[in-house]
């Protein structure tokens, strides 16, 4: 039959008739469509995929905190800019406590027009729009844990960059030796052997170490973690108490960037000698095996070292290391972390950068902070210490509607019309790290 304006108007009126019912019937006439709280779903759903943050206590931002702390909005597991606080006396002052280290992670995503009385395969499409975004915000929070540097304002700091007193160069296949060398490096102040306390590997890693255990015919501990909303909690292999966290963000899966080319140049205050270099991408997925190492030879009037590379669109950062003007091979060790990409005055993120000029001024760490290049099977393993007083932890903030945070990931109802719902999912984090001597952090670890 064809489509006339009257079969039309009719079924128009028939839909809204239904439509009316499902949210306003009583129990006679059948049950109304009730609005439910996702925010308890979502949160689980977060520490499902991501139990480092299920693991560090939250602790609610007071005082003037907001004054120094940046906020980063970022979408999809990327970042897309940042707005810093510009109020008088809002900047880093010469009386800051280096120590401390605190920064806002804000990320956020919409699902908008729901329609109420969709199709079963719109509303299949909301899930996985919801559970895409639970798995960005799960993926960025463990990247900005572990390998965020602020040397990108953009950027949410880390472990890696933090960790700077306890680096240890293993250079070698995992020990029991080893592991009890990162604790007693991180508990050496008082009472910090009972602190709560994780080890971070990857899944190969922790599999190693358990062999060693048993080996050693020391039993395999467990230790619970109490999880909202899984019975039993979480379950995770322990050694000498603190337990193995599994991630593969410890692990390099590749050799990046590419090209990896340098000359000397005009100026600069290099002193004159034979400098050899790495460079290593640092991905969504951790740092990267470092490129292969090059020879830059420096004279008079040429005291500049130029490198050059491939972009590396995956990159979010760049580690640069450099030996000493007479090093040998293998002998560099970090120089600075530059950002992979350049920015405009909003921050958004505008041309690759694929170049660097080692002038000279830039001063390379010296002692414990010498952190060499990863290679070929080398891996990391973190030691993180759990105390929210001194150790590390996770501030909660107020979300754009001036709601305190404190499960970090929140549903937030915008607006609601006639036929359309509108959300919003969010979440929050302020990685803070008081004592940076009370983590460890061990690089070059193999397997085998």
């Amino acid at each position: 039959m064809p489509l006339t304006a009257e079969r039309l108007y009719k079924a128009n009126e028939q839909y809204a008739s239904e439509l009316s019912k499902a949210l306003t019937a009583t129990s006679s006439a059948g049950a109304a469509l009730q609005p439910e709280d996702l925010e308890p779903a979502l949160v689980e759903e977060l520490f499902r995929l991501q139990p480092l943050l299920a693991l560090m206590p939250i602790k609610q931002a007071t005082a003037r905190v907001h004054e120094i702390a940046r906020r980063t909005a970022h979408g999809k597991a990327r970042f897309e800019g940042e707005l810093v606080d510009d109020r008088a006396g809002a900047v880093s002052s010469t009386f800051d406590r280096p120590t401390v280290t605190l920064k806002v992670l804000h990320h956020w995503g919409a699902v908008s027009g729901f329609q109420q009385a969709a199709s079963r395969r719109f509303i299949d499409s909301l899930v996985a729009e919801q559970q895409g975004g639970i798995e960005a915000m799960s993926n960025q929070f463990e990247f900005g844990l572990l390998w965020g540097h602020t040397v990108d304002p953009y950027l949410f700091g880390g472990f890696d960059q933090l960790v700077v007193t306890n680096l240890i160069n293993h250079n070698g296949v995992v020990s029991l030796t080893l592991l009890d060398d990162i604790i007693d490096a991180a508990t050496g102040f008082r009472g910090a052997d009972r602190d709560p306390a994780i080890f971070i590997a990857s899944k190969k890693m922790i599999s190693k170490i358990t062999g060693l255990q048993g080996l050693a015919r020391i039993p395999v501990e467990t230790v619970e973690f109490q999880v909202p909303g899984f019975e039993g909690g979480l379950r995770m292999t322990s050694y000498r108490g603190y337990p193995l966290l599994e991630t593969d963000y410890v692990r390099p899966v590749a050799q990046a960037p590419g090209n990896f080319a340098g000359a000397p140049a005009t100026g600069g205050s290099l002193t004159a000698g034979a400098y050899r270099y790495q460079i290593a991408s640092v991905r969504e997925n951790g740092e990267q095996r470092a490129a292969t190492e090059i020879t830059v030879t420096t004279s008079a009037g040429n005291l500049i070292a130029a490198l050059t590379w491939d972009e590396d669109a995956d990159a979010i950062l760049y580690k640069i290391f450099r030996s000493n003007a007479a090093g040998g091979a293998g002998t560099a060790y970090l120089l600075t972390t530059i950002a992979a990409r350049n920015r405009d005055s909003s921050g958004k993120p505008t041309t690759a950068v694929v170049a660097f000029n080692d002038d000279g001024l830039v001063t390379r760490p010296a002692g414990a902070a010498s952190e060499t290049p990863l290679g070929t099977g080398d891996e990391n393993i973190f030691f993180t210490n759990l105390n929210p007083e001194r150790g590390s932890s996770l501030v909660g903030l107020l979300n754009p509607l001036g709601q305190p945070v404190t499960n970090l990931v929140q549903f937030i109802p915008l607006a609601t019309t006639r036929e359309s719902f509108d959300f919003m999912l969010s979440s929050f984090a302020a990685l803070q790290v008081p004592w940076e001597n009370l983590h460890a952090h061990a690089r070059r670890v193999r397997i085998s």
